[in-house]
C-alpha cells in the first residue's frame, strides 16, 4: 500500500502538533508535582541528620529521578534528563539499590542541588544540557558534586555519556 504526501494534511498536522503540546503540557505537570514531592524528601534527608533513614524512601526517591530521566529528552528538556541521571547515580553506587543510611551528608547536599537544578530545569523553556542555560546548570551541579565527595558511577545511559563526560567533565565517566 502506497502512502503519498497527500494522505497527510494541515489539520492532521496541527491535531498532532495539539497532541504533543498536551502530552508536553501533562508530562511537565506530573513531573513538576513529582520532583516537588521528591525535594521534601530530600529536604527531610537534610533535616534529619540521615538518623538511620528512617522514613525516607528512597526507592520512591529514586522511581521519580528516573521517570523524568526517561521522559524529559522525549519533550525536548535534555538538560532535566542529565540532572535527572546524575541524581540516581547518586541514589545508586555500582548499580545496587542503598539506604539512607548509606548516604553521607555531602550526598544529600548533592542531591538537594539536583532537585534544585532538576526544578529549574523543568521550569526553563526546554533545552539541553549544552544550552547556554543547560550547561550553567550542570556546571554549577558539577561543582556541588565534586565538593559533596560523592562517588558517581558510570552512567546508566550510554549515548547520552559522551555528551555528560564533555559537560561535567568527570573522566570516571568514560
Amino acid at each position: 500500500m502506497f502512502l503519498g504526501p497527500r494522505l497527510i494534511d494541515a489539520d492532521m498536522v496541527a491535531c498532532a502538533d495539539a497532541e504533543v503540546r498536551r502530552l508536553t503540557g501533562a508530562f511537565l505537570d506530573w513531573a513538576v508535582r513529582d520532583v516537588a514531592a521528591a525535594g521534601r524528601v530530600v529536604e527531610g534527608l537534610a533535616e534529619a541528620g540521615l538518623n538511620g533513614g528512617e522514613g525516607a524512601d528512597l526507592a520512591a526517591l529514586f522511581d521519580v529521578f528516573h521517570n523524568v530521566k526517561g521522559q524529559a529528552g522525549t519533550f525536548g528538556y535534555g538538560a532535566a534528563t542529565a540532572i535527572a541521571a546524575i541524581a540516581c547515580e547518586l541514589l545508586r553506587p555500582a548499580g545496587e539499590a542503598i539506604g539512607a543510611e548509606c548516604l553521607s551528608a555531602g550526598c544529600v547536599d548533592a542531591l538537594r542541588a539536583c532537585y534544585g537544578e532538576l526544578l529549574g530545569a523543568l521550569n526553563d523553556p526546554p533545552c539541553d544540557e549544552s544550552s547556554p542555560v543547560g550547561s550553567a546548570r550542570m556546571e554549577r551541579l558539577r561543582q556541588v558534586v565534586e565538593q559533596s565527595g560523592c562517588m558517581i558511577g558510570k552512567v546508566a545511559f550510554a549515548p547520552a555519556a559522551a555528551r555528560l563526560r564533555s559537560a561535567l567533565s568527570w573522566p570516571s565517566l568514560a
